[in-house]
Order: structure tokens, then C-alpha cells, then sequence
């Protein structure tokens, strides 16, 4: 009786960690697009009351995750000693630029259904 039970709590200790896993590396790629959408979907807002334009969340959301990708880098090259050092930074690089890209399309598509809002009425 205590093999299964110890089989039981390996496979759900197992299966929570491969979730949290998923999870907590999903959502470093998935947050600066939602982000993304939100500061595009109320841009006339922000434009009016903060006077902020399109350049000002851009050139943000350009230095945070530059500043994410550059932190993280570091750490995972300081914690692994990788045998070519030069695909892991271009590896880092492409990671930086498609997430970028894709902040950039959440973010105009974002302002774009908010304007089509706005026209509606």
C-alpha cells in the first residue's frame, strides 16, 4: 500500500513541476504582448490625459524587455558554462527581437480596435 502511495505523490510532484515550469516560462513570452494590447487599446486615453504618444510606449516597452533579456542572459550564462557562447547569444538576440515584434503587433492592433471602437460610438 505505501508503493502506491509513494508512486502516487512522485507522479503528482512530478506533474506539478513540469505545470509550474510551463507556466513560469510561458509567461515572460506571453505578459509584454498583453501588456502590449492594453497600452495600444487605451491609447487615446493615455494621449489626452498624460499626453503621452505612440513613440513613449514603444521606446518603454523596448527598454523593458531589453532589460529583461539582458538580466536573464546573464544569469543563465553565469549559471551554465555553454560550449559555444556565440549561438546562446544568438539564440538571446532572436528571442529579444520576436517578442519585441510581437509587442509591437499586440500593440497596434490594440489601438486599431480601439479606434474602431471609438468610431462605433
Amino acid at each position: 500500500m505505501e508503493k502506491y502511495r509513494s508512486k502516487a505523490f512522485i507522479t503528482t510532484s512530478v506533474t506539478l513541476l513540469s505545470f509550474s515550469f510551463i507556466v513560469l516560462n510561458v509567461i515572460p513570452i506571453i505578459m509584454p504582448s498583453l501588456v502590449a494590447y492594453v497600452f495600444g487599446s487605451n491609447k487615446y486615453r493615455y494621449k489626452t490625459l498624460y499626453g503621452l504618444s505612440s513613440i513613449h510606449f514603444l521606446i518603454s516597452m523596448l527598454a523593458g524587455e531589453l532589460t529583461f533579456f539582458i538580466i536573464s542572459s546573464f544569469a543563465i550564462n553565469y549559471i551554465m558554462d555553454f560550449y559555444n557562447p556565440k549561438i546562446f547569444w544568438y539564440i538571446v538576440i532572436a528571442s529579444f527581437i520576436s517578442n519585441y515584434l510581437f509587442s509591437v503587433i499586440f500593440y497596434f492592433l490594440g489601438s486599431y480596435l480601439a479606434k474602431i471602437r471609438k468610431a462605433r460610438g
